[in-house]
């Protein structure tokens, strides 16, 4: 389960859940490395013991901002 809330907002908040499909190490920082680029944080190798998982979505759910406005975008 991965949770999310608007710092601003307790009523705003988004929670995913899902099942590990792969595992594997990123000592080269692969993965890492471009997620850094794409956030303009370049990480630069090695990182000794760097894993990554790779996680399929099962179900997303969440409050849109009030107490009464739900929404699951499993449905």
């Amino acid at each position: 389960t991965f949770f999310l809330m608007d710092a601003r907002n307790g009523c705003r908040w988004a929670q995913v859940w899902g099942r590990v499909v792969e595992v594997g190490d990123d000592a080269d920082v692969v993965y890492f490395a471009r997620l850094g680029q794409r956030y303009g944080r370049p990480i630069k190798p090695p990182i000794p013991d760097r894993r990554y998982l790779k996680i399929e979505i099962t179900s997303v759910k969440g409050r849109a901002g009030n107490p009464s406005e739900h929404w699951d975008v499993t449905r």
